[in-house]
């Protein structure tokens, strides 16, 4: 079977398999000493059997999502994720638009980074954590005393 398989790691810090732009994190250890992985996408079932770093068995149902993102791609994200943390006084448009750019003068094309469009929810939920929540009652509103007319 083809071995073509780079040793990495999750989100989590866990080991993990990268195969053909597919993450697949150690589901079991055998007792024959082969080590099962599954893909770490949540409803994918794809499993690789490895034994002595070789892969001698794939259950040959292909993935049923798109690959990983490439490594630089997953840099300009976390950047962004980043920055949408510390420059709070900053609009998220601007600060993925300035990412994009950086990008596209290190790299050329900015082709493989998801649209503004796909990313504007997770970018604005992410931010939300650090603001205070919304009131959704006049009631739970406080006005200190040396506010008032």
């Amino acid at each position: 079977m083809n071995a073509n398989f780079t040793w990495s790691t999750t989100e989590r810090g866990e080991k993990a398999i990268l195969y053909n732009n597919y993450v697949y994190g150690l589901r079991r250890e055998n007792q024959n000493g082969s080590l099962v992985y599954i893909c770490t996408f949540k409803s994918c079932s794809r499993t690789i059997t490895l034994k002595d770093n070789e892969i001698i068995k794939s259950n040959g149902t292909t993935d049923n999502h798109d690959p990983k993102l490439p490594e630089n791609v997953q840099a300009v994200l976390s950047g962004l994720k980043r920055r949408v943390l510390t420059d709070i006084n900053e609009p998220i448009g601007k600060i993925y638009e300035e990412e994009v750019k950086k990008f596209r003068r290190d790299n050329g094309s900015a082709g493989l980074i998801p649209i503004y469009s796909t990313w504007k929810t997770t970018l604005y939920n992410i931010r939300k954590t650090l603001l205070p929540p919304t009131p959704t009652l006049l009631s739970s509103i406080t006005v200190p005393s040396d506010m008032y007319l």
